[in-house]
């Protein structure tokens, strides 16, 4: 007696009593129902959106920190409170979100998600980080593993791949549905959970490896700093207030001049507002050994 195909492939089981037809054995096949892979532009936008979002809440502290002359200062890094607002708080922020609600304000405005790429659940703490701090690698080489998600099949970023998540959003036009898991034999999900711990541990040896080298990084530029130096100009109670004014190249420090970089500076903390010193020629003034 020949076997039917329900006998054969436990994935589908048995379709008579299912009212779903097509609908059910795609379920059955691990196939998320009104799920599809959100694409290269829609998250994009969602970028945007969150960059938007991140400059309207940092710039005004960086700018309450580091005076206006932040705007147009062509630092890299300014300080320890430009490290702690522009890069540490947004990264906890975004392990966050991810971890809590699935997508960031951006992601969550288009309706995308970002989940487990077996289990369709979502992210670990552990999972969320490493996803983050990949983007580092995604970067690199010309946003070569962001450009990714437009060619790949599950539409995944090389830090999507090593995190092993899913960008999806409600099924629209797109071509490719999204499927968690593999269930075409019985030892598919044993292989899965074990795929899926070692991607943990992979997510978590990836994390620590580009927090270690964050660190040395800002250790290395602190310890490069040159030293700063403030005069008071006078004290009232607790707060101590610079005086900014224009002085010629030949005279000592005056009183609220700082040497920051290893150029002088004046600085206003009742205006929270620094100046370049710069010499009659508009070249700007080492500080004196």
């Amino acid at each position: 007696m020949p076997l039917s195909r329900t006998d054969t492939d436990p994935a589908i089981g048995d379709t008579t009593d299912l009212d779903g037809g097509l609908d059910a054995i795609a379920r059955n096949a691990g196939y998320a129902d009104g799920l599809e892979y959100a694409g290269f532009w829609v998250r994009l936008g969602a970028v945007l959106i969150d960059t938007i979002l991140l400059l309207f809440v940092t710039m005004p502290l960086l700018i309450w920190v580091y005076g206006w002359s932040y705007v147009s200062d062509d630092r890299l890094i300014h300080g320890p409170a430009e490290i702690w607002i522009s890069w540490v708080a947004p990264a906890v922020a975004t392990v966050l979100f991810w971890r809590f609600w699935q997508a960031t304000p951006g992601k969550a405005m288009l309706s995308l998600r970002v989940v487990d790429a077996d289990t369709g659940k979502t992210l670990s703490v552990g999972q969320a980080a490493a996803r983050y701090l990949c983007y580092i690698l995604s970067m690199l080489p010309l946003g070569l593993g962001f450009i990714w998600v437009a060619f790949d099949r599950r539409k995944q970023g090389w830090h999507d791949k090593i995190a092993q998540t899913v960008v999806v959003r409600a099924r629209d036009r797109g071509p490719e549905r999204v499927r968690f898991g593999e269930r075409s034999s019985p030892d598919a999900g044993y292989a899965a959970g074990r795929a899926r711990l070692r991607g943990s541990h992979m997510g978590w040896i990836v994390a620590a490896a580009v927090l270690v080298v964050g660190l040395l990084l800002v250790a290395a530029w602190a310890i490069a700093l040159p030293e700063v130096r403030m005069v008071p100009w006078r004290t009232v109670g607790l707060l101590t207030e610079y005086r900014s004014m224009q002085i010629p190249v030949h005279q000592p420090y005056p009183p609220g001049t700082v040497c920051y970089g290893g150029y002088l500076e004046h600085v206003d903390v009742r205006a929270r507002t620094s100046y370049q010193v710069a010499d009659d020629h508009g070249r700007r003034v080492p500080c004196l050994p």
